[in-house]
């Protein structure tokens, strides 16, 4: 395969790219480092005649050129598809945007979740109850005597009132 007929199938392939990623690729094809363009170039050394070298070069350079050329085209032309797509569709600029997740749980508090729900699945329930209480309702309806040891000063917190803060 000559110099011209990779030319020309590179530019026909070049019109058959469809997205920004595939003309990536098609570049690395022909203008990478092992691509078509640069087999022909490690051949160059080998031409018999230095005016032969030279004209190989330009022509080479020239084809490279054309080539770079097309690429920057169909990449505007691709880019431009997209941005038109993006015109197209409609855009609430009202609409709040979406919320990024701060941090995670703290795992302590995920293994006093994970307690719960093992003490839940065993069949206990979580009850939450005043701190203040009467003491009829902390030591009279549970049967505990006045002259109880828990009813006195240093095991129960009693409020001017005689209320008292829940012992158990």
């Amino acid at each position: 395969m000559n110099i011209a007929e990779v030319e020309k199938k590179a530019l026909a392939e070049i019109s058959k790219v469809k997205t920004p990623k595939n003309l990536d690729g098609f570049r690395i094809k022909y203008l990478g480092r092992k691509g078509e363009i640069n087999n022909f170039i490690s051949e160059i050394p080998e031409l018999p005649r230095q005016e032969d070298r030279k004209k190989a070069g330009i022509l080479l350079n020239e084809v490279k050129g054309r080539i770079e050329e097309a690429l920057a085209l169909r990449d505007k032309e691709l880019k431009n598809q997209s941005l038109k797509k993006v015109e197209k569709e409609p855009f609430d600029i009202t609409e709040p945007g979406k919320t990024v997740p701060l941090g995670s749980i703290h795992p302590i508090t995920r293994f006093r979740e994970f307690v719960r729900d093992m003490f839940s699945q065993l069949g206990f329930e979580e009850v939450y109850a005043p701190h203040v209480e009467e003491d009829s309702y902390n030591f009279g309806l549970l049967n505990i005597s006045p002259d109880h040891p828990s009813r006195d000063l240093w095991d129960t917190l009693y409020l001017e009132n005689g209320d008292l803060l829940r012992t158990h």
